[in-house]
């Protein structure tokens, strides 16, 4: 495949040269430019492009070099134009950078369009060398190899091709934004011997004429100097300050001497306290007292040369003849990459660190745990070692020894010196880390530390645990000290899984054997999805709940408050045995309670050795905006529902009662009843109408219900039933004062007299089961009844049942919605 993209390439580039070899305008020089331009890019990128359109770009980008200044850089960021028909060029947006030839060029541009997120297409990097007259204006194109008894120069062509930015505004940050990268390249390199030399002096220095500090720190530090300067660290920036005390205290100030590099800018400053950038800190003041020669930190910037990290910063004091100290030589730069991956027992610095902790621990180098705590310090985050004192470094790695006897969740977490920001090294079980556990964790100490993670970097090392290394930085106050014991609780937590989780449910209902089968029959039985959405201890009500589920007994209900749905919502959970239950067939039992269901969504729990169960999970509120109190709805809303589920009670709109009007299922269908009885005894109203009557006056419909307890119940005693009954009716008449509309008034009133010509009824009575009835009766008086029509009966036995079949009474059925039994029986048959 490769070879095929060669050789397309190859033709590609052949006849976009040759399109520019017979462009007039153009000439050999712009021809070769192309070629050089095209000849290292990947065949796959460029093959996509037709001959015209990578003619188009390379008489573009050799046109705009043509008049670059020597000593600066050309940065374009365009949209280009697309010869003839629109192509895979109308797609992208084109950054065109030339430039004296330097390092870092080609990483430090494609680190900030990292930075800004931008999706590289083409790679295009000729070093090329060119011949300019004494304007600058470019004269000839050479190519790849150095012209013979010419004068020349090589200059850096970088092209990249990137996901098309429609906005100016961006094309203009992005090019601004390189501008200043190239000249943080410019001066890095400008004044990288010089920066060189200065240290070479100050080490130079401790030779010559060691400052009164101990000899093994003196020496350290030199040594430390020379690896630097063996192209161990890339310097970016140098720069002395003077140390004063005086009357007022300390203080280092700027020397007279020029800063180098990115620090020859006397504006730039690497420290921060706080939200400013700051020359001095008492925590360097700290240091300058100590009988330390130098300082490893980190600086509060990132670099924009070579690679975007925050530099590394390295204080060196100063001292002049008579070993006083006169200030502070500050380096910044990047360690290289021997700094990471070579033997700590080669880094100066570093190994007497390393060599003081063993000294300190006591074990004998070749005994397995002193192998087994040098391998520690070995593998320990670079950054830190350099960073760490002694007695950190000491406490630290002997607690991550401890691991590799007893692993188990550790949370080492260090404060940095200047109170810039916290470095904590998470230890957690590998097979529980994964990309959300390490988000989760992060933002975890982004809020208990008040800051945000600038930096995370995973690792794993040998054994059963993943180590990630978190850096929050910090802007305000003092850093909260958070007690190791809390974090490394609170990453348990975090880190749990939701079978652990559920386990512990499990735990807490006491009862090993049941937990056991429940543990068996459930760990696996909840999907992803549910599990997403409830945790374990919901799971496992969930699953007690679903335990109870038979073939006879295939439906149960749960409501339950969830802060995360929202205020005035409630969750509501409809499990079925073996199959899923219709939208259609449950959604309406629930909106003719007067709720609205405004999320659905549905679990298969597929149990082990078990029939699976569904279990619908639905977020409910009121239709009418109020708010749902789940201590004294739940109940008859859940009873509401299997009543209509059941076949109890009818699914219509006396049902919002329960909700509105606070009433048990039953007292609704006892309303329900006579609202039937009405409509035979030729009341002019629907059904739904006189259930909208009772509903816009729930506080009459609440007193009628408690009439017919009073006259009618029979745990009353006949006194506190008649004075009960006065009250009430009175009050009804009060109320009705209130009642405007004609209908509303009519519908009340014919309830009051159905109440009062009442005589007996069964709607107290239990069945045979234990149970209340769900067929009523009742007998009235027949005469008492306003408007019954003529001929009426003396005594009338009234009989509803929510049910289509099944209650026989002298021959005839009952059927739903009520029968008037009007034949003047002796008794009340109350076993219907």
């Amino acid at each position: 495949m490769t070879d095929k993209h060669d050789a397309h390439k190859a033709r590609i580039v052949d006849a976009a040269v040759r399109l520019i070899e017979a462009d007039a305008n153009a000439g050999d020089s712009a021809a070769r430019f192309a070629r050089a331009l095209f000849a290292r890019g990947a065949p796959e990128d460029l093959v996509v492009y037709s001959p015209a359109e990578l003619a188009s770009v390379a008489l573009d980008c050799y046109r705009q070099m043509a008049d670059r200044v020597a000593g600066s850089a050309h940065v374009r960021v365009y949209n280009p134009t697309v010869p003839g028909d629109s192509g895979p060029l109308g797609d992208v947006t084109i950054v065109e950078i030339v430039n004296d030839n330097m390092p870092f060029l080609v990483d430090s541009a494609m680190g900030e369009l990292q930075e800004t997120g931008a999706e590289l297409r083409v790679v295009l990097h000729p070093v090329l060398w060119v011949a300019r007259n004494t304007d600058g204006h470019l004269t000839e194109v050479f190519g790849n190899d150095r012209p013979q008894g010419q004068d020349a120069i090589r200059e850096s062509v970088i092209v990249f091709h990137i996901d098309r930015m429609e906005s100016v505004s961006d094309r203009d940050g992005l090019e601004e934004r390189l501008a200043a990268v190239l000249s943080d390249v410019r001066l890095s390199v400008r004044d990288w011997q010089a920066m060189r030399r200065r240290l070479e002096a100050a080490v130079r220095a401790y030779k010559d004429n060691p400052p009164p500090l101990p000899v093994d720190e003196i020496a350290e530090a030199i040594q430390f100097g020379d690896w630097l300067l063996d192209d161990n660290f890339t310097f970016l920036g140098m720069r002395e300050y003077a140390f004063e005390e005086g009357a007022d205290g300390a203080n280092l100030t700027r020397s007279d001497s020029v800063g180098l590099g990115i620090l020859s800018d006397p504006d730039v400053r690497v420290l921060r306290r706080g939200r400013e950038f700051v020359v001095f800190t008492p925590e360097l003041f700290d240091f300058l007292k100590r009988p330390e020669p130098l300082i490893v930190t980190k600086a509060n910037v990132k670099s924009r040369v070579h690679r975007r990290a925050h530099m590394d910063y390295v204080g060196v004091k100063l001292y002049d003849e008579d070993g006083n100290l006169t200030g502070e030589l500050r380096v910044i730069g990047l360690f290289s990459a021997t700094a990471y991956t070579r033997s700590t027992a080669r880094i100066p610095l570093l190994r007497r660190k390393i060599a003081l902790v063993m000294e300190r621990a006591g074990y004998d180098p070749d005994s397995h745990s002193g192998r087994v705590l040098l391998n520690v310090l070995e593998s320990y985050p670079r950054d830190e070692l350099f960073q760490l004192d002694i007695e950190t470094l000491y406490r630290f790695s002997m607690a991550v020894m401890q691991l590799s006897e007893r692993p188990r969740i550790r949370a080492l977490a260090r404060i940095d010196r200047f109170d810039r920001f916290v470095s904590i090294l998470v230890y957690v079980p590998r097979e529980r880390y994964s990309t959300t556990v390490r988000i989760r964790i992060g933002e975890y100490f982004a809020e208990v530390y008040k800051g945000r993670v600038s930096a995370w970097y995973v690792a794993y090392p040998e054994g059963p645990l993943a180590r990630v290394h978190f850096i929050i930085g910090r802007y305000e106050g003092k850093t909260p000290q958070i007690p190791q014991d809390v974090l490394e609780a609170d990453i348990a937590n975090i880190v749990r899984t939701w079978t652990d989780k559920f386990r512990t449910a499990l735990d807490d209902l006491k009862d090993p054997t049941r937990s056991r089968l429940l543990l068996s029959r459930y760990g696996e039985a909840f999907s992803d999805a549910y599990r997403e959405a409830f945790d374990g201890a919901a799971a496992v009500d969930d699953a007690l709940t679903i335990e109870k589920l038979t073939e006879a007994n295939t439906v149960a209900i749960r409501m339950r408050e969830r802060e995360e749905i929202g205020d005035g919502r409630v969750d509501l959970k409809i499990y079925h045995h073996a199959l899923p239950i219709p939208l259609s067939d449950r959604i309406p039992i629930l909106e003719s309670m007067g709720m609205r269901a405004m999320n659905e969504r549905t679990y298969r729990v597929t149990r082990r050795d078990t029939p699976p169960a569904w279990l619908h999970d639905v977020s409910l509120e009121r239709a009418d905006g109020g708010t749902l109190d789940l201590e004294t709805d739940r109940e008859r809303i859940e009873a509401t529902f299997m009543a209509v589920w059941s076949g109890m009670a009818e699914n219509d709109g006396f049902n919002r009662l329960v909700v509105n009007a606070d009433l048990p299922w039953r007292d609704v269908a006892m309303l329900r009843a006579l609202s039937r009885y009405l409509r035979q005894a030729r009341l002019p109203f629907s059904q739904d109408y006189i259930s909208e009557a009772l509903n816009r006056h729930t506080n009459i419909a609440r007193s009628l219900v408690d009439l017919f307890h009073a006259r009618f119940d029979p745990a009353r005693s006949d006194a506190a039933a008649s004075g009960a009954v006065e009250k009430i009716v009175s009050a009804i008449q009060m109320d009705l004062d209130a009642v405007t509309s004609l209908d509303d008034d009519t519908i009340i009133r014919r309830y009051l007299n159905l109440m009062d010509a009442m005589l007996r009824t069964n709607f107290f009575q239990p069945g045979a089961d234990g149970r209340p009835k769900p067929t009523f009766a009742f007998k009235f008086d027949s005469k008492k009844i306003t408007d019954l029509p003529e001929p009426r009966p003396l005594r009338e036995i009234f009989v509803y049942s929510p049910r289509v079949e099944g209650v026989h009474l002298r021959g005839g059925m009952i059927a739903r919605g009520g029968l008037r039994w009007s034949d003047r029986p002796q008794d009340f048959r109350t076993e219907v």
